[in-house]
């Protein structure tokens, strides 16, 4: 079976997801928050590190929305210490 770069991204992505949520599991660490940055940042790397399948214009929408999520969780755990 031929694989196109698409589906190759998205089953790499899919396996890095797999594996985190794997050890995050064997750690006993149930944080979603944590699960969530994890795979924002498993997603960067594999973007950085391969060619997208995708165009560069819809890459950079995909990491404004990683970052603006990234941001939200961050501002959530973080406010409540400066109340």
């Amino acid at each position: 079976m031929i694989m196109t770069e698409t589906q190759r991204f998205a089953l790499v992505l899919l396996v890095l997801t797999f594996a985190t949520l794997c050890i995050l599991v064997l750690l006993n660490v149930y944080a979603l928050e944590l699960f969530v940055v994890l795979t924002i940042i498993e997603f960067l790397m594999l973007v950085e590190f391969t060619r997208p399948p995708f165009g560069r214009k819809n890459t950079a929408v995909l990491v404004v929305i990683c970052i603006a999520v990234f941001s939200f969780i961050l501002y959530k755990r973080t406010v409540p210490f400066f109340h």
